[in-house]
């Protein structure tokens, strides 16, 4: 079972980094996608003046980029027999839209994290200064110790959500801001 396992591992290794990435004539990563049913293209709940993807188009997109990098250029090729000209003016929107508002949010939640941060920081260093009182002052192994963990506790969430969880975040405000900005182009198939 475990060698078939790294058979398996070893085979799509080799297939993913022998993966020839297309590109278009700037260069940009090509994502090809096929519309057979545009019906289902925009959300449902979007507003006519500010379209928005359906979760299944961004979810097929997102999916389609996760292997390349965050910073990667894009170009999106539709093909289908279904879209008018007036739906390609809207869909292109809708998908800048929907990465866009992503943006933001990934943009708040990284604004909250640094300052979450910092608040977590300034309470480890209240309780290390703390513990260091209650060291000379009370003499005291127990509380000192007490205060000890709760302050260095504090200090690694801090440090946690600055290095790693911002750094994910920052990943995928960069993907969203590729995607935003991707080159859509509609090829008819009719």
């Amino acid at each position: 079972m475990l060698k078939s396992i790294k058979e398996l591992k070893k085979e799509l290794d080799v297939k993913f980094l022998s993966k020839n990435i297309e590109r278009d004539e700037e260069g940009r990563a090509v994502i090809e996608m096929n519309v057979r049913d545009d019906s289902s293209f925009l959300s449902d709940y979007s507003k006519a003046d500010t379209p928005v993807i359906s979760s299944e188009v961004a979810s097929f997109l997102e999916d389609r980029t996760a292997y390349l990098l965050p910073k990667e250029q894009l170009s999106l090729r539709v093909y289908s027999g279904s879209i008018t000209d007036e739906e390609k003016v809207l869909y292109r929107k809708a998908i800048a839209c929907y990465y866009a508002d992503r943006y933001a949010s990934h943009q708040r939640e990284y604004k909250k994290n640094v300052l979450s941060a910092v608040f977590m920081a300034l309470v480890g260093l209240v309780f290390l200064a703390a513990m260091i009182v209650c060291e000379h002052v009370l003499d005291n192994v127990i509380w000192t110790e007490v205060l000890d963990i709760v302050a260095w506790v504090f200090l690694w969430e801090a440090t946690y959500m600055l290095m790693i969880e911002n750094r994910l975040v920052s990943v995928k405000r960069i993907r969203c801001l590729s995607l935003a900005a991707m080159k859509i182009t509609f090829i008819d198939i009719s």
